[in-house]
């Protein structure tokens, strides 16, 4: 069945568009969080049989148990809140005379990523990249197109549908040649 086959509702003119320009919101804090406890009861449950038990290697089972919950936390929030957040703008290869500064400070909605942003900014998008242990986890790179951004104040833009904070210097736009 194609989308044309489908019923039209009465007051629905055309099938709606999605809006390439909006970001994804990010997964609700309550979810992401709850998931996080329900994940953190489960591993504290196994290293508390470990200890009460007596299990042979008590601390192979509770260093390996630790370092896979903080992995797979840093993968979920990167995929789950940053890669959704960027996902309305896949990156493109800035111009030869872009301006650029690394370990620049932004957050965006509930990610706060000091010294974590590497900017570039051309007369046409604002490329951000984040740092390379990031990338490891996941993270994509984003060319947002000057259009897309609208001036709060100094320190904060809205780009799309999210308010995002930074540097005063990564929100002015370039003056053309």
């Amino acid at each position: 069945m194609s989308r044309d086959d489908l019923p039209v509702r009465e007051g629905d003119d055309a099938p709606s568009e999605v809006d390439s320009t909006s970001p994804k919101p990010p997964v609700s804090m309550p979810m992401f969080i709850g998931v996080l406890l329900l994940a953190d009861m489960a591993i504290l449950g196994v290293i508390l049989a470990a200890v009460f038990m007596k299990w042979p290697f008590t601390g192979w089972i509770i260093g390996v148990l630790t370092v896979a919950f903080l992995l797979c936390t840093m993968r979920a929030a990167i995929s789950l809140l940053w890669n959704r957040m960027v996902a309305p703008w896949p990156p493109i290869e800035p111009t030869a005379d872009a301006q650029r500064r690394r370990f620049q400070s932004f957050r965006m909605q509930l990610m706060n990523l000091g010294l974590c942003v590497h900017v570039t900014k051309d007369q046409t998008h604002l490329h951000l990249r984040l740092i390379g242990l990031l990338r490891v986890f996941g993270a994509v790179d984003a060319s947002i197109p000057w259009d897309a951004i609208t001036m709060q104040n100094r320190k904060r833009a809205r780009i799309g549908t999210l308010d995002v904070w930074g540097p005063p210097w990564a929100f002015e736009r370039p003056a053309d040649h």
